[in-house]
């Protein structure tokens, strides 16, 4: 995940150089989560501010929590075909049946996580390193 967003920075920086006399590309993130929620405070925020960095001054990304912006968790979406926004942050299960290719993820016991699959690989015998 970490990588993607290193990448999109990366292929902004570039873009934002081939526009040297232009001005200043401004990035609207939207979020449902509070500023103090773990994935603003060390996800997002240190992205925006590594983009921020990157950049020279020639883009700038800025977030807006707390559906500062308006609307509720579930227009996130159509915020952002509609352009109000250029970046969201948001869960399939806000907006049921308009990612049918995600939903899947929300299932329980689907995302286990990194200590899940240890444990699973422990009581089958494998090593869990």
């Amino acid at each position: 995940m970490r990588s993607i967003f290193v990448a999109l920075a990366a292929a902004l920086v570039a873009l934002g150089t081939g526009l040297a006399q232009a001005q200043p590309i401004t990035l609207k993130v939207h979020s449902f989560s509070g500023p103090q929620a773990p994935d603003q405070q060390r996800h997002l925020f240190p992205w925006a501010e590594k983009i921020n960095e990157a950049a020279g001054g020639k883009m700038k990304v800025e977030v807006y929590t707390n559906m500062q912006l308006g609307g509720k968790p579930a227009d996130l979406p159509q915020q952002l075909e509609d352009g109000v926004v250029d970046i969201i942050l948001h869960l399939p299960g806000f907006s049921p049946g308009r990612f049918p290719g995600l939903e899947g993820t929300e299932l329980p016991f689907t995302n286990v996580g990194v200590s899940g699959v240890r444990a699973r690989r422990s009581s089958s015998g494998r090593r869990s390193g």
